[in-house]
């Protein structure tokens, strides 16, 4: 059955709304390092201290992965989501006034705990509007909007700061964030709450294997006796460090191995995020069209993290060897571009391999491999950096991490994952 026209035009309001909470998430998360100088100054912090305020998010938000996935899928999302913000909006509020190190590292840990619903409930949200074999495009549309707020949030968050100052700028992100949950909650509606018709349901379900029940403890624990979950969460960790790495070091990198100026090695920073946003927008619609010429759903999905692991390697390896600051550049933009393509091709996988009533705990549990990886990688480098002088062997390790993850990817993921009420003792 063809979807009707209402239906159709509501499903691209669904991704408006979600690519707008990914943005605004993003702004949030990063306005602490574009604020950094003034508030080191002002709270009287150590590079030390600046350092344990950096890594508060990354901690708190892998960590509280694991739960919100199942609290998501006994839920709903639109309950999740609407909590979520309200609340990270709150905590990014406290932020700026935070008065010490303490407030702020508490902040700093709520905007990670409530923000990490978000891109599991998001994959839930889509895997309900979308039938299994259309899901490319609208996945990578809402998840490059992460990329997209990272594009935008130097300029806009540096102008805001400049203007009003790092406070205002981090309460006037707070109130965005209320505004944006306010639309959220009038505009978005569930397919039942929706009204689809049952031809329609049964549209977009086509090809999904169902779960009989809401999702419990006892069936959250059970993903883990699967091949397919580990190398999810592992594969997703070792690919984050990888994205990580250049996300935190790139400027230090360019300062330090081709002695750019603080002012340059920001301007040349911009260029590898912009190559990247394309990679994640260009991911689902690739593999939505070689699924409409008839390969297989799966394969096409596990494919391409694999091939943009592939892709990471090859573009990663080089820059280990010390090539010159225009051939680094390219090979760092390539190697951004071919892991985002593999970062949205991955929670693509995501609704390809879950029960629909499993997709946000199967998700979340990802994100929590992807988040630990991203955790580690500034920490492993920055010692790396310090013991040996260089780069070199910060970069040869990320390499070897992306072939780690390809080799995940090929190895562990090769099939769905099954009902969550069969299957309880065996290691499948």
């Amino acid at each position: 059955m063809t979807l009707s026209r209402r239906t159709a035009r509501y499903r691209w309001v669904v991704i408006a709304l979600l690519l707008m909470n990914s943005v605004i998430n993003a702004l949030d998360r990063g306005s602490l390092a574009i604020a950094n100088p003034l508030i080191a100054a002002e709270l009287h912090l150590s590079p030390a201290q600046m350092g344990i305020l950096l890594s508060a998010f990354l901690w708190a938000y892998a960590l509280a992965q694991l739960p919100s996935g199942m609290l998501i899928d006994r839920f709903g999302p639109r309950r999740l989501i609407t909590a979520s913000i309200i609340s990270w909006s709150l905590a990014q509020m406290a932020g700026g006034l935070s008065r010490g190190l303490g407030e702020f590292f508490a902040a700093r840990m709520a905007l990670g705990l409530f923000e990490a619903p978000n891109a599991p409930s998001a994959a839930a949200v889509l895997t309900s509007w979308f039938r299994r074999d259309k899901r490319g495009l609208p996945i990578s549309m809402v998840f490059s909007g992460g990329q997209l707020g990272a594009l935008l949030g130097p300029p806009l968050l540096t102008s805001l700061m400049l203007t009003f100052g790092w406070r205002s700028m981090f309460l006037i992100c707070a109130v965005a964030g209320l505004v944006i949950v306010t639309i959220w909650t009038l505009l978005y509606r569930s397919p039942a709450q929706f009204g689809l018709a049952a031809g329609e349901q049964a549209e977009i379900e086509a090809g999904d294997h169902e779960q009989s029940r809401r999702m419990r403890f006892r069936d959250w624990r059970l993903l883990f006796r699967h091949r397919t979950m580990w190398g999810l969460l592992c594969g997703f960790g070792c690919q984050n460090y990888v994205m990580w790495l250049f996300l935190t070091w790139l400027p230090g990198y360019l300062e330090k191995t081709h002695h750019v100026s603080i002012a340059r090695a920001g301007a040349l920073a911009a260029i590898p995020p912009l190559v990247a946003y394309f990679g994640a927008l260009l991911s689902g619609p690739i593999a939505d069209f070689v699924i409409g010429r008839g390969v297989p759903t799966l394969l096409v999905r596990r494919t391409i993290p694999i091939a943009g692991m592939v892709g990471v390697t090859l573009c990663a390896l080089p820059l280990g060897f010390g090539p010159s600051l225009p051939i680094a550049l390219g090979l760092i933009s390539a190697t951004l571009f071919f892991a985002h393509i593999a970062g949205s091709g991955c929670w693509a996988l995501v609704t390809a391999i879950a029960p629909q009533g499993a997709v946000a705990s199967v998700g979340s549990i990802m994100n929590f491999g992807g988040y630990v990886g991203a955790a580690v990688a500034p920490i492993v480098t920055g010692y790396t950096v310090q013991a040996t002088g260089s780069f070199a062997t910060s970069l040869l390790i990320g390499a070897g991490m992306s072939a780690i993850a390809g080799c995940l990817y090929w190895s562990l993921i090769r099939k769905p994952l099954p009902a969550l009420v069969l299957n309880y003792g065996r290691f499948a």
